[in-house]
């Protein structure tokens, strides 16, 4: 959970500036889901780890380095 949060403490409007594996700079998006609801938690196998309960807790999901270009201006989660 502590990448998470050094990942989320980076972003500036769900936006961050990263060089790609060819030198240039992009600006990609970042989108968190709402977190799980009680009852989607309950439905988890019992052996579930703990960090990913904790994270569906704070977010059911993310999109993580998404391109403006490649439907990154949506914020649903596919």
């Amino acid at each position: 959970m502590e990448a998470l949060k050094a990942l989320k403490s980076r972003l500036v409007d769900n936006r961050l500036e990263v060089q790609r594996e060819e030198g240039e700079i992009e600006t990609l998006l970042f989108f968190f889901n709402q977190p799980a609801t009680e009852l989607e938690i309950k439905r988890l196998p019992i052996r579930t780890p703990e960090d990913m309960m904790h994270f569906l807790k704070m977010h059911n999901g993310a999109r993580l380095f998404v391109h403006p270009a490649y439907g990154g201006e949506s914020n649903s989660f596919l």
